[in-house]
């Protein structure tokens, strides 16, 4: 991931709890997701700051096209998504809390399976009023939550972190591994 000082964007990311790509399910788990960032010699910079599990995003039911209709969602076939609603999906073809799997998608909609080689469900309908949608695995750190306005220009390694109150259950991905943030100054 790269990054520039003072950028706003959010760090996202899924973690799995194996190699087969299980995405690890925050809200049955009770864990908290905290990150935890460190220079490429090994210093701690954030240690264990709390972000946000399972970000959710606004969706449109599209009943014409079949599809789910979300800008820059960035689902891969395979991810493994969960609907709410403030209201209901009655008559639409979905069901709130049911696990889906993402069977098609282009940049901005998607279709679900309840099977990864499942046939896409039907959008019968577009229910009231609104629905939001949440990756499972998915967590989001923002600057306000994880301090990252104070990385200086220079590779780091970073891990989420799976907490059971203060206790590290897990990481993902391995300690060892990491994921790199590559923080740049302003016009790189």
């Amino acid at each position: 991931m790269k990054r520039i000082i003072g950028d706003t964007v959010p760090l996202n990311g899924v973690s799995f709890i194996d190699d087969q790509q299980t995405p690890l399910d925050w809200t049955a788990t009770g864990y908290t997701p905290k990150i935890e960032i460190e220079t490429q010699d090994g210093t701690a910079t954030l240690a264990a700051t709390a972000i946000t599990a399972h970000p959710t995003q606004a969706v449109t039911l599209d009943s014409t096209n079949n599809w789910i209709t979300c800008n820059d969602h960035g689902y891969q076939p395979g991810s493994q998504v969960v609907f709410a609603t403030s209201g209901s999906l009655s008559g639409t073809g979905l069901t709130a809390a049911q696990r889906y799997q993402v069977v098609e998608k282009d940049r901005n909609w998607f279709k679900v399976s309840l099977r990864t080689d499942g046939a896409a469900i039907t959008i019968a309908g577009a229910g009231t009023p609104t629905h939001t949608v949440y990756e499972v695995g998915s967590w989001q750190a923002t600057n306000a939550q994880a301090s990252l306005s104070s990385l200086t220009a220079q590779r780091y390694r970073a891990w989420v972190g799976a907490f059971n109150s203060t206790v590290q259950v897990e990481t993902a991905p391995a300690k060892n591994d990491g994921f790199i943030i590559e923080v740049l100054e302003k016009g790189n």
